[in-house]
């Protein structure tokens, strides 16, 4: 999907917000969680719908050296967009796990408003259709519900000048 038409429309920030514990730039930061599966410690991606942001690598450390940030929502949006998170309680920058729950607050919120304004229903209404309805509220949704996404990774991309979001379903 391209994002081309979102992106011209965005008014550019500051620049690479993302940081390493030395506080060096970086290019994406890893969202991890850390769980046992069958006896051994596994490692997964983050449940939109059910973080359980106790289970991140590295909970506290600091990833973004802002107390904003602007992040792209396109997957599996049919009309992607950018929304500032900011950081809890004026904090002035964002740990990890702040950070994380910051993205699944505004999935979710996405997912509402979409459901609210949406004149097609978000059940299954084919038997060849086993995800989620497209919907046609404010952010064309289709193919899954929040509790089919992972979040993965977070990535820093100057065209856009936002955070994009490794979302996996």
């Amino acid at each position: 999907m391209s994002t081309a038409g979102s992106a011209a429309k965005l008014k550019r920030g500051v620049g690479n917000p993302l940081i390493d514990p030395s506080g060096v730039e970086v290019g994406s930061i890893d969202v991890s969680c850390k769980f046992e599966h069958e006896g051994k410690e596994s490692e997964g991606a983050v449940s939109l719908a059910q973080p359980k942001l106790e289970s991140l690598v590295k909970p506290d450390e600091v990833v973004v050296r802002d107390g904003k940030v602007r992040c792209l929502f396109r997957y599996p949006l049919s009309k992607p967009f950018v929304a500032t998170l900011r950081a809890p309680d004026g904090a002035g920058n964002f740990t990890r796990t702040a950070l994380v729950q910051a993205i699944c607050v505004e999935y979710a919120r996405i997912y509402t408003e979409e459901e609210a304004k949406s004149t097609v229903p978000v059940d299954i209404t084919s038997p060849t259709n086993l995800k989620r309805n497209k919907t046609n509220g404010p952010y064309g949704i289709w193919g899954h519900g929040l509790g089919d996404l992972h979040l993965s990774n977070i990535f820093y991309v100057d065209e856009h000048d936002a955070l994009v979001l490794g979302i996996d379903s």
